[in-house]
């Protein structure tokens, strides 16, 4: 299961239905560390090869399409805006890797920051699966349907996220 999610991370970034099986066959501690072992392994590599390749390599995997929307938004924010996209339920987080290994970012310091804010989605979409395996479907649906108002009102509202988390950091700092 940790190849499957990090290749699905690196081949084909698609909605995470690795992490729904691996909650559905493991349960919700071991699929969760086996999905986050694998998000991490198949981010790190995203971020690497898009650093090392270039645009034109990002472009061909994650489309011109995802590439233009976020790489705007993304640019070389503080690591905080970054945190948050990746928090966010329903982006599309494998291309955001790809799209992160653009900036200028340090890679080891992007890497913990993307697999530390993707926990919260990690966790939610282990959790489905498992509990569609133990009949708890309540619970799935309650998961589900909270990640899609999350993601419906973040994904609308994604120009304003980031210039807030670009606001947040400017008084942090």
């Amino acid at each position: 299961m940790i190849v499957l999610e990090a290749l699905q991370i690196i081949i084909a970034p698609v909605p995470p239905v690795t992490m729904v099986a691996s909650g559905y066959i493991f349960g919700l501690l071991p699929g969760t560390v086996y999905t986050f072992v694998g998000v991490f392994l198949g981010s790190g590599v995203a971020l690497l090869a898009s650093r090392t390749l270039g645009r034109p390599a990002a472009e061909s995997i994650v489309g011109s399409e995802y590439l233009e929307k976020f790489q705007d938004r993304l640019g070389n924010h503080h690591y905080f805006v970054i945190a948050l996209l990746f928090a966010v339920p329903g982006l599309p987080h494998d291309a955001l890797c790809y799209i992160a290994g653009l900036t200028d970012l340090d890679l080891k310091k992007l890497l913990v920051v993307i697999s530390l804010a993707r926990i919260p989605v990690t966790v939610g979409l282990v959790l489905t699966g498992s509990s569609i395996a133990s009949s708890r479907i309540d619970t799935a649906v309650l998961v589900l349907g909270l990640f899609g108002a999350i993601g419906f009102v973040s994904a609308r509202n994604q120009r304003k996220l980031v210039k807030m988390g670009g606001n947040i950091r400017r008084k942090v700092s």
